[in-house]
């Protein structure tokens, strides 16, 4: 138990179970404004930048730099033919330890079919940690990339 002391007059007087000394007036760092519902003081959102990929060749995302980047998600927008996004950047091991970049392919569905939707694929934040992160789209601007800089 720590023991606080309280003024009074020319006297200090120690205070162990004193109601005013236990709770704590100010917010700490990281919490929440109860009294308020518009100012917060905690992060309520992951902001993030965005890039539609223009065109069919690959797109930069980043600074171009290996482990510059966090890649948030990406979107594919459902079209007339599935589209692909190859995602370049990572980094493949096998059993032995071997590293290697890796591509990942991601699909999106075909909006002819019944109940096609938009596609999002959440990375969580990965860092590209082999290479600069780069996207290369099937169709033009059908995919979008969430990223942030590291």
């Amino acid at each position: 138990m720590v023991t606080k002391y309280k003024d009074s007059g020319n006297a200090r007087t120690a205070v162990t179970d004193d109601a005013d000394h236990s709770y704590e007036q100010g917010l700490g760092a990281g919490e929440r404004n109860v009294d308020s519902a518009t100012d917060g003081y905690q992060v309520t959102r992951n902001e993030c930048n965005v890039t539609v990929c223009d065109g069919t060749s690959s797109v930069a995302i980043g600074a171009g730099s290996a482990s510059d980047t966090h890649l948030l998600g990406v979107t594919i927008l459902a079209a007339a033919t599935p589209v692909t996004a190859t995602i370049a950047g990572f980094t493949k091991k096998n059993n032995a330890g071997t590293e290697a970049a890796a591509s990942i392919v991601l699909t999106g569905e075909d909006a002819d079919e019944a109940g096609a939707t938009d596609r999002f694929f959440d990375f969580k934040g990965a860092i590209n940690d082999q290479a600069g992160l780069t996207v290369t789209a099937s169709a033009d601007e059908a995919v979008i990339v969430f990223w942030k800089a590291k």
